[in-house]
Order: structure tokens, then sequence, then C-alpha cells
């Protein structure tokens, strides 16, 4: 934190917390009553421990929004009277006593406490809930909005709006909760209801709770109101059955399928820790509004409830069923780890939701309830690929600890702490070292450090002091090794791969280095490149995984025999370069056996894609590597597995990346065409007529590629010439979604005359996309709607693809009419796939070239363009602006290969003219450049492969 930490600063600490609230959500006053007796003892942390061992006169609580209206302390027989201070920007308590206090570890400090708080009224989930805070909802048999929830929300610092306290994470107390309260509510809190005494008032009465265990004030909670519930017994593996409900405010028969979740894992969970579940009872409270979604108080978890109140209809969805179980687990999980072991800084949250999350995919998957997970796209692809792309795009990205290192204060929220990258890295980072250890030799660890109570549970801990104990626990310094690394060392590795030939044997040499995208010279200067302990998950040429070699700690490690692929599964957080031919020839023997796993060959296209294009790290090899499996599949005599349509259809995203960049040389197109493309084309079995309704979607996105790719050929067009007439005439669902936008381009590239060009400019309108939407197979678009403007904006992008120029003409002209208009661009798209072409196809020399015309139209337009664009204020200046960026990004990049003195010379002229920001053409020109390095660095090692 970036104020003092109360529990270093201060002379004594609470351990103990006896609370009185008097709590009535229908008063129209905003507030509560409260009493709270705490029992300090003497802190033996803190940094002026030498000048408080005799006796001190002053101490602190955090205090939020509470007014304190008298504290008096007894220690002992011996009562002080208490001043009492309040600082409102620090959000401190100052407690001050007349006469020095004499505090030894015989007898605690009990100081007594009267206050007002606040509690907050929520209306929309854009409110804040922290704290207590109460929302009315309507009675559904009285149609009335006087029933009431009142809820609470501590993490991460929100305890203090409830009671005086240190609201730390360092320090842990037992809590005793008692709320006054209307009798007609029920009551939730973290330990079961010890007793209900009756009030003087009329129908109010005292809840009292039991005392707790040691737990931090981020995790304490409560809920009363007009709750209904569901209840069972959860019998665990320790013999011990324990109440479990969930509450909720309406609805309560929908979280059935939660309450089952929670009877499965339960049981499961306790028996993964060898520790028993730490308390007499277990509650979910599922509230209509929850700023963080989900917390896990320690025994009463409070959830939002759209997220577990499912309806019978909503759980035929697996994605739904999935997440859901996914949110219940994870939050049973920090019962033990966040709870029960709780950490000593907010510096560590990133762990402890990444061990949560971890843990609970682990679970769900061995139990057949997550199946494939960590082989998954929404596991390797949606998360793990963007976070590994970010942290090498940035030779200044930060490490997991540096991360967490951010600063806090009392006013911080777990938004401003929690860190998605972090986060992240923590989940791969567990997942690879359970592989690497062994899932039952890291249980066993783990299971180790539940059963040091005294160690882990009795004060808050380090996430280093857990892998300390689990390395000596297995014997292994690699344990604490391998996460010091993870969490020290910014940025990932790539490991290079080299295959080489000794005596007639295969030797392989591994290499590693820290992975920057675009590393620039003074940026290779700068960088730390420390060897990590690289996970490397080897796999054999018989198929079976490398038990010799585990971890890659050095910078290199040379093997006696050789490695088919790394980072088996991709579990690992890094890269791997093949950088020899044997190593490619490896690769396509297992294709051709259909052994290699269809995730190596997925991890092998999306490494290639991050290495294909840099400038600094791309070499031939890449590109060799690269087409020799494109071209072993397209060539082999068998039918493409099932099974590599998703990995092939990333191969064949690079390949387009290649393609475009080998517009400038008819050379490399001609290689392409023929190593790959056509070989392509004719190994597909193209329906010659409908299509069949149970094509696996992405064998129809690769059709849909190589349609793009061979757009060029006659025969292709041929094909197209019949599907486009399906899609215009029917029957329904005759024509894959997957597969239209690419037949637009196909039949626009080979227009003719206007009368066919007319037939695809009609698909521009909307209305005219709704009419043959019901020609579309699409399974995943349930609205029509979303078909049609699917349909209309494949049909704008198509329109840049004709040569003829009287077309042209129209369609230049089009663009200028409706250059208001979103998205219009995009019918300039297909002109920079034959922006060196001749109009009318003749290749006649007194044919204008493309990217002159549009060149002429586009400076012709420009200044007028310019104009509307820069007037500030205006819906349409602000499109017109957009807009007129995307053009000149698109003309920018035809010039860009051979005349970039044109294009500089142009956005000088017209700073000079119209001004110095003008749209900020310089860094548009800037970003094609950039782009037109890459494309060099393509061309160039591609030029050496033909």
């Amino acid at each position: 934190m970036s104020d003092k930490l109360l529990s270093l600063e201060n002379p004594v600490v609470p351990f103990h917390y006896e609370l009185h609230l008097d709590i009535d959500p229908k008063q129209s006053s905003p507030n509560f009553k409260g009493s709270a007796k705490v029992d300090l003892k003497f802190n033996s942390n803190s940094t002026s421990l030498a000048s408080i061992q005799d006796s001190f006169t002053q101490f602190k609580l955090h205090c939020k929004d509470l007014v304190i209206l008298s504290a008096h302390a007894i220690l002992g027989s011996t009562e002080y009277n208490i001043q009492v201070s309040q600082d409102t920007k620090k959000h401190w308590a100052i407690f001050q006593s007349e006469c020095p206090i004499q505090l030894s570890n015989d007898l605690p400090l009990v100081l007594s406490v009267q206050y007002v708080g606040k509690i907050g009224n929520i209306k929309t989930q854009h409110d804040k809930t922290l704290g207590i805070f109460k929302t009315n909802f309507m009675d559904r048999k009285t149609g009335t909005s006087n029933n009431h929830v009142v809820a609470t929300h501590c993490q991460p610092f929100s305890a203090c709006n409830i009671f005086p306290c240190i609201d730390e994470p360092s320090n842990k107390s037992t809590f005793q909760l008692n709320i006054s309260m209307d009798s007609q509510y029920k009551a939730i809190s973290n330990t079961p209801v010890e007793a209900i005494e009756a009030l003087k008032t009329a129908g109010k009465h005292m809840v009292k709770f039991a005392r707790t265990p040691l737990m931090t004030t981020s995790v304490f909670g409560f809920a009363m109101g007009d709750l209904e519930f569901l209840k069972t017994e959860v019998k665990l593996k320790s013999d011990k059955t324990i109440p479990v409900s969930i509450y909720a405010p309406w609805d309560i028969a929908n979280a059935t399928f939660t309450l089952d979740t929670i009877q499965k894992y339960l049981p499961l969970l306790e028996s993964y820790f060898g520790c028993s579940y730490p308390l007499p009872k277990l509650d979910f409270v599922l509230l209509p509004y929850l700023s963080d979604m989900a917390m896990e108080n320690f025994g009463m978890i409070t959830i939002q409830l759209n997220h577990l109140l499912i309806p019978p209809n909503a759980l035929a969805n697996e994605s739904i069923r999935e997440q859901a179980q996914q949110l219940i687990v994870h939050e049973l999980v920090h019962q033990w780890m966040g709870n029960y072991i709780s950490f000593d800084s907010w510096e560590s949250l990133w762990f402890n939701e990444s061990f949560a999350t971890w843990l609970a995919c682990y679970m769900l998957e061995q139990n057949g309830d997550l199946p494939h997970y960590w082989a998954s796209e929404s596991y390797l692809l949606e998360q793990v690929e963007p976070i590994m792309c970010k942290d090498a795009s940035n030779v200044n990205s930060k490490s997991i600890f540096q991360i967490a290192q951010r600063k806090t204060s009392i006013n911080s929220q777990t938004s401003d702490i929690f860190d998605p990258e972090a986060y992240t890295k923590g989940i791969v980072m567990l997942r690879s070292l359970q592989l690497a250890t062994g899932e039952s030799h890291l249980q066993k660890g783990l299971q180790s450090v539940f059963e040091d109570t005294k160690t882990f549970h009795e004060r808050s801990v380090k996430p280093m002091d857990i892998w300390n104990h689990v390395g000596k626990t297995l014997k292994s310094q690699n344990v604490t090794n391998f996460i010091s690394s993870w969490t020290r060392t910014p940025g990932l590795p790539v490991v290079k791969v080299e295959l080489k030939q000794d005596d007639g044997n295969t030797q392989t040499k591994l290499t590693q280095h820290r992975f920057i995208n675009q590393l620039s010279s003074e940026e290779e200067d700068q960088l730390e490149d420390v060897p990590y302990q690289t996970p490397l998950f080897g796999v054999l040429p018989d198929g079976e995984m490398d038990s010799k070699n585990v971890l890659l700690t050095d910078r290199t490690l040379k093997l006696d025999y050789p490695i088919l692929v790394l980072n088996h599964m991709a579990q690992g957080y890094y890269r791997v370069s093949y950088e020899s031919k044997e190593s490619y020839t490896l690769i396509n023997d297992k294709l051709n056996e259909g052994t290699l796993s269809e995730i190596d060959l997925s991890k092998i296209f999306l490494d290639l894609s991050q290495f294909i294009g840099d400038e600094g790290f791309q070499n031939s090899i890449h590109l060799l590597g690269l087409c020799s499996i494109l071209s072993n599949i397209a060539s082999s005599s068998t039918k493409v597995s099932p099974k590599y349509w998703a990995p092939l259809s990333k191969g064949l995203e690079i390949l387009q990346t290649i393609d475009r960049a080998s517009l400038t040389s008819s050379k490399l197109q001609s290689f392409l065409k023929k190593k790959i493309i056509i070989p392509f084309f004719n190994k597909i079995e193209w329906p010659h007529g409908e299509f069949g309704k149970s094509l696996d979607p992405y064998e129809l996105k690769v059709w849909s590629q190589i349609l793009f790719l061979n757009k060029t050929s006659a025969k292709c067009a041929e094909l197209c010439q019949g599907y486009f007439k399906l899609l215009l005439q029917g029957p329904r669902s005759s024509v894959p979604l997957e597969l239209v936008s690419s037949i637009l381009v196909v039949m626009s590239q080979h227009c003719s005359n206007i009368k066919q060009w007319k037939k695809i400019f009609d698909l521009v309108k909307h209305s005219a996309c709704v009419g043959i939407s019901n020609h579309v197979n699409c399974l995943h678009v349930q609205n029509s709607g979303d078909v049609a403007t699917l349909i209309q904006n494949g049909a704008i992008e198509s329109l840049g693809f004709c040569l003829d120029s009287d077309i042209v003409k129209k369609i230049l002209n089009f663009v200028t009419s409706n250059i208001e208009s979103d998205a219009m661009e995009l019918a300039l798209f297909g002109f920079n796939y034959n922006f060196k072409k001749r109009l009318n196809k003749n290749e006649k020399p007194q044919d204008q070239i493309v990217r002159e015309a549009i060149w002429k139209w586009y400076t012709d337009n420009f200044d007028q363009w310019a104009r509307k664009a820069t007037r500030k204020g205006t819906t349409t200046g602000d499109h017109i602006h957009k807009a007129l960026r995307s053009i000149s990004l698109i003309i920018f990049q035809m010039f860009a290969a051979d005349e970039p003195q044109r294009i500089e010379k142009f956005i000088n002229l017209k700073k000079e003219k119209l001004g110095q920001n003008l749209l900020s053409l310089d860094d548009v020109w800037a970003s094609v450049q950039q782009d037109e390095e890459s494309r060099k660095t393509i061309r160039r090692d591609l030029s050496h492969l033909v």
C-alpha cells in the first residue's frame, strides 16, 4: 500500500472482533448502528517495536465512512479513557489514551467502540457494492417493491466501511457477529447461526453467529433479507456431514444445478487438499448486484445471481453449464487457498486467483465436466495466445512480480489490483509445473502445506512460502527455481531446435533466448536475456514423451537423440523455432501417419506466424518449414484427417500473408500457386451442387481460404459460378456461410461486363441480402438479419477485385457517394490485390494500371474530403475522418514497395496546404512502412526457396 501499513506501524493488532450491528433497510436514513469490541495484542512485527515495548499512548485502526461516537479500552481491571480523532483522507481512526498503556502478552487490550455507518443503496449494475449495501426488489405476490436484500463486499479494503479494523491481508483474526434486524428476514454469515434472541422492539430479533476461524477482514461477510433458499447436506471424505444452502431473492428453483455442482466438488476438493473443509457449513448467496461478480467470503460465497440462477432450458447449452461450473468450483477452491491459507499482501492476488482457476479447471476436466479444457481453443487461443503476443511485443514488458508491485491504497478496488496478464501467466505456470512435476507429486506437495497448520493457517503467508515447502517435501529445488523464474523473469522465451547428423546419429541442440517481436538493434542492446526454467514437454519420434530431459535451465542443451516436437499440447509458455530441414521431415512423416497431435500442429503454425515477417527473427527455414508442411498435406494421396482441419486453417492464414507479400513478384506468386495453392484446390472434393449439411466448420474455412488464394484461376471461377447461382436462387440452406465471401471475390475477379457485376453490386443493399439469406447454411448464426449483414459486407469487400475499367469507375463513384457511410472503404479492399495489373485484363500498354486509376481518383477528391473530415463536432466529419484514414492506408500500401517517395511527397504537400496534423497521415504511412518491412523480409527469404 502507498500509505503506511498499520499492521507494521501499530503497537497493537486485533486478534478478535465482536460486532453488534443494527440494520433496518426499510428506514429512510441510509445508516446503520454498530458497536465493536476489539481484542488487541502486542504487535511483534511493529517497525517501532523498540519505542513501544514498555508502553504506548496511541494506536490506529482503519475507518472509512464511519462516525465514531465513543470509545473506551480495558486491560484487565484497568480502564483507559480514549479520545478519538479521524483522518478522513487516510481513513484512519486514531485512538489516544490519556495515560500510557502497559501491555503484556498475558492480557489483551479490549477496545469498545460505538459508531454509525452508511448503507449503500444499489439501483444499477454501475453502482459500487462496497461495505454494507442494500437493494429493494418487487414481491411477485403483491407486486410492490418492498422486499430487500442487504449484503456486504469487503475485498479489498471495505471491511473498514463496516467496523474499525486493520483492513490489511497480513492481519488474521477471529470474528463473532451479532445482527439486530427484522424477524421476517433470513440472515447468513461466515459461520452458522448460534442463537436468535427476541428484542424488546416488536418484530425484531438479534441473530448471533458462531465464532469464525482465523481469517482476514476481506473475506468477512453477511447477508440478510427476503430470501428463498435450497438446502442439502454433503458428506465429505473426512466422514463429516455439513449443511450446504443456496439463497436468492427469487427463482431459487433455478439454483438446483449450482447445488448439485457443490455437492459433487466439495468432497473432491477436500480429498485433493487432504484437509477437511475448514467450516461447519457452506452457503452461496446469489445477489442482484455485486461489483466483482463473485466474492469468496469464508463459508458464505456471494455471486451475482444471473450467473447461477440457470433455468432448465439454458442448461442444455454446454457453454453455460461449463462457465457456471468453473465459477462455482473456483470459489470453492478459495475456501482452502485464499481463505484457510491467506496471503499477506494484495501483491499476491494474481496467485490467489490463478491458483483457484487452475485447480478448478483441472478438477472439472478430470471429472468429465470440462473435457479437453487444456487443449481447447478457449484456453490456448482466447486466453494464452493473446497474452503471449502482448508479452513479446514490448522489450519493457513486466514480470508477474513487477506487475504485482503496483501500489495500492485503502481506496483501491479489486479492479485496480487485478491484472489479467499476470493472472493468465500464473495459470499457465501452474499447469506447466503440474505436468513437469507430475500430477500426483504436485498434489502430495500441496497436501503437505495444508498439514502444517501452524505455518500456513495461523498467519498470512507469501506464495513463495508455499513453493519452498512443496520443494522441500518433494526434495526438489527445481520447484522453487521454476516458480521464481516464471514470476520474476519478464517476457517469454523462444527455444530453437536444431537437428544434426553426427556419425549416423541424429542429435538435437536446444537454445533459448527471450523472444521479442520486431526487436530493434537499440532494444537488443538493452534486452536482459536471462535463461528461463523452460519445461520442454518433448516428444520423441516414436511418439513417447522425453523423460530424460524435462527442463531447460541453461542457455543451451545438447541431446544425443532427435526430438520431434517441443511444448507438446502447447502447455508451456514459450515459442518453438524449428531450424533444420530434418525437423520438418520428421513432422511431415508423422503428419502422413496421422500420429502428430492436432494441437502440436496448431502450435507449430502459431509460432511460425510470429516468426514470419519478423525482420530480426525470420529466416528462410521458417518459410521452408511452412511451405513443406502445407505442400506435403496438399500433395498427399490420402484425405486430410478431420483433426487437421483446424490447424490447417491457421497455416493457410500465414500463407495468405505470404501471398499478399508476394504480389510484387510474379515469380514468387507462381511458386506458391504451383507448390501449394493449386494442389490444395485439386485435392478438395468440391461439391457440384448443394453442399452437405454436416461439414466441419474448419474444413469449410479451409475451402474458403483456398478459393480466395486461387481466385485468378479459370477453374475456380467456373466452380464459383455454380455456387453463386445457388446463393442467388437457392434452394434453402444450399451454400455454407463460410464460403460466401470467397465466392463473391472470385466472381468479382472474373467479371467482364456491367451485367455480371451488377448481380454482385445488388447485394450491397441489405434488403437484397435479406431476400437470399435463407439460401445460406449457417449453423452458428441464429438471426437471419446477421446472415444478411455478413453477405452484405462480403459483397462490399468483393467489389474491388474487378478489373474492368468501366466497373472500376462505378466502384469509385460508389465510394465517393457513400463516403459518409460506415465501412464503404471496404469496397477498395480488392484493389490492393490487383494494384499492379492493367485494367480490362488485356495487359495492353494503353490500358491503365489499377493503382494509377485509384491514385487519380484519390488525389482529385482528397482536399474536399479532408475539409469535411476536419470539421469538428460533426458526426459526418467523424465518419469521413475514419473512412479517409482507411482509404489512405489502402492506397499507400500500393506504392510502399517501389514508390515510397510519391507518398512522402503527397503527405508533405497536404501538410503544407491543409495543416500539420491533418488526419495524422504520418502515422498511417509509418504503419504501412512497418508492414512493408515485414513483406520485404518475407520476399527476401521466400526468394531463396524458389
